[in-house]
């Protein structure tokens, strides 16, 4: 999506792919393909090159695609922390691995909270059993009653 909203750019600054390519220091063919969609994943030097060359801030170029091509809350999540990296000045290894970080964090947070989940499923099930003894019943009882209310 990127690349549409760089060729809408290009179009409004009344450039060729040949002009933007030589003015942004850039491959002619690696900048139509990035358009086309062939590749959806340029660098960020790639991206620094064009929107300077565009006369427009990064953050507008992710801004208009984001506008352009609504994206999940999560991906503008993602969006906010490449913004902050680039501006800080991380080179694409720095990057790499402050992404890898981030998507660790994220499997730890899931993780965290599925085991609060089994534990709270675990305290209500013995919650269940306790009420189920007070009133008589059996494990077998409580068991076919489960059964009964799941296949139903």
């Amino acid at each position: 999506m990127i690349g549409k909203v760089i060729r809408m750019y290009r179009k409004r600054n009344g450039y060729s792919i040949n002009q933007l390519a030589d003015i942004a220091g850039v491959s002619k063919s690696y900048l139509s393909k990035i358009e086309r969609g062939v590749h959806k994943n340029p660098s960020i030097e790639f991206l620094k090159k064009i929107s300077r060359a565009l006369k427009i801030d990064l953050k507008e170029l992710f801004d208009t695609e984001v506008i352009l091509y609504k994206r999940s809350e999560h991906e503008d999540e993602w969006r906010t922390h490449l913004l902050q990296a680039v501006q800080a000045g991380m080179n694409q290894e720095e990057l790499f691995q402050f992404t890898h970080r981030l998507k660790q964090k994220r499997k730890e947070r899931i993780l965290y909270r599925s085991r609060e989940l089994t534990q709270a499923n675990i305290g209500e099930w013995r919650s269940m059993m306790n009420e189920a003894k007070e009133l008589g019943l059996s494990i077998q009882e409580v068991k076919d009653f489960l059964h009964k209310t799941k296949s139903t």
